[in-house]
C-alpha cells in the first residue's frame, strides 16, 4: 500500500511542474517579445493568431456527415439554361408556379441559422416538400437527391404541407350550389 504523504508528495510536484511550465511559457513569451522588439498591436496579435491555430478545424463536426457539394436542385434551380420542362418533370409544376407558392408560403418554410449550421434555403424546403408529395417517395430515398438528411426530409415535409393547410382557405374555393347538391344527392359525384 501506498502511504498517504507519499501521494500528497507527488500531487504537489505535479501541481509544481505544471505551475513551472505555464510560468516558463509565460517568460518565453517575454523574452520573445524583448528579442524582436514587438509593439503592443503586434504582442496582441501574436496572442490572436496562437488562439485561431488553437481553435481552428481542418475537419467538419463529428455529427456532420459528408456529402457533395451541390445537388440537382442548387445546380438546376438558377441555371437559365435548364429547359423548364425538367423543372416541371421533378416538381411536376412550372418554374413560375413554382415561385409563386414560394412567395406565399415562405413565412412558414423560412428557418433561422444557429451556431453549427447555416439553414437551407425556402427555395429547398419547399422543393423537397414538393417532391414528396408529386413522386411519393420514401424520406430515405428523396434525402439524398437534395443533399440533406431524412429527419431534414420529414420537417421540410411537415413545414410545406402545414403552410399548404393554412392558405387553403385562402386559395381554394368551393362552389356553394356543387355543395348543396351533392349534399341533396342531386349531383352525381362523377362530376
Amino acid at each position: 500500500m501506498i502511504p498517504r504523504r507519499f501521494l500528497l508528495f507527488v500531487a504537489a510536484a505535479f501541481v509544481l511542474q505544471f505551475q513551472m511550465y505555464a510560468q516558463l511559457r509565460m517568460m518565453l513569451i517575454i523574452l520573445s517579445l524583448a528579442q524582436f522588439q514587438l509593439e503592443g498591436r503586434a504582442f496582441l496579435r501574436l496572442f490572436e493568431i496562437r488562439r485561431r491555430r488553437r481553435n481552428w478545424r481542418g475537419h467538419p463536426y463529428f455529427w456532420v456527415l459528408p456529402r457533395p457539394a451541390d445537388s440537382w436542385f442548387d445546380i438546376h434551380y438558377n441555371d437559365p439554361r435548364i429547359p423548364d420542362e425538367y423543372f416541371r418533370k421533378q416538381l411536376r409544376m412550372r418554374r413560375a408556379t413554382f415561385r409563386l407558392l414560394l412567395d406565399v408560403l415562405r413565412p412558414y418554410i423560412t428557418r433561422q441559422n444557429t451556431r453549427f449550421r447555416r439553414c437551407i434555403e425556402p427555395e429547398k424546403v419547399l422543393a423537397i416538400g414538393l417532391t414528396r408529395l408529386a413522386h411519393g417517395g420514401t424520406y430515405v430515398s428523396i434525402g439524398p437527391g437534395f443533399n440533406v438528411g431524412t429527419t431534414t426530409v420529414i420537417e421540410a415535409v411537415e413545414d410545406v404541407v402545414t403552410g399548404l393547410v393554412s392558405i387553403k382557405h385562402d386559395y381554394i374555393k368551393f362552389l356553394k350550389l356543387k355543395l348543396k347538391l351533392l349534399k341533396r344527392g342531386k349531383l352525381s359525384r362523377a362530376f
